[in-house]
């Protein structure tokens, strides 16, 4: 699955200069996974593809510990080997800053109690939290449905269900974002006068429509 942040609310801020920054925790995101996995499960909502990602900001010396830790214990060699979840690590070094951005991935193709379970003990792992606790995190889920008129409706369901408060929407042909705030989820991304942690989005295909849930904006591959 690409990756590519489409955020609208932190597009429309960008441009009038104002101060963004993410209010979340470790603990928060993993109970925000909960809350989703539970209204997956009580909707029968099948998940096709999912990724959590999360970055931080380290210095050369922690870059370089994170490494030899990961080469120490194998993580990505035994990630590999599991078809259900796929594990990926990419750091990137500014020439103009001390600071070094790591991104660490968490994506699938299969959502279960198994699966939910095995990214929660790697939430848990004290390597991660060490470099990671820190960090910003986002959530992607995604689903496919056959029925475009069935998926609209569903995408109005889960808005009324998280009692989303809309702050932002993109209506396009074929194409819709929603960005607002609910109570039912943790993770936020805020500044001075307002904050969102949930995006919807829907788009129209030939054969149907998918369907995605980002927190607290949306990791996607459009």
């Amino acid at each position: 699955m690409r990756i590519l942040f489409i955020g609208l609310y932190l597009i429309s801020f960008i441009f009038t200069n104002h101060t963004i920054y993410q209010t979340t925790n470790l603990d928060d995101f993993m109970e925000d996974i909960e809350t989703f996995d539970q209204y997956f499960r009580e909707n029968e909502l099948d998940i096709d593809s999912f990724s959590f990602t999360i970055r931080t900001e380290l210095n050369e010396s922690q870059v370089e510990r994170l490494e030899n830790t990961l080469i120490k214990k194998d993580s990505l060699k035994d990630s590999q080997k599991n078809d259900s979840l796929h594990e990926e690590f990419d750091v990137t070094r500014f020439d103009q800053r001390g600071k070094i951005q790591v991104t660490y991935v968490l994506s699938g193709d299969i959502w279960n109690e198994q699966v939910k379970n095995e990214i929660k003990g790697k939430l848990n792992d004290e390597t991660f939290k060490e470099f990671f606790e820190n960090g910003l995190y986002y959530s992607c889920y995604q689903s496919k449905h056959s029925d475009r008129m069935n998926s609209n409706l569903f995408f109005d369901r889960i808005r009324e269900d998280f009692d989303i408060q809309e702050k932002n929407m993109l209506d396009e042909s074929g194409f819709k974002v929603l960005g607002g705030k609910t109570d039912l989820i943790k993770t936020s991304l805020n500044e001075s006068q307002h904050s969102i942690n949930i995006q919807l989005a829907i788009r129209e295909e030939v054969d149907g429509a998918t369907l995605t849930i980002g927190t607290p904006i949306l990791v996607i591959e459009y």
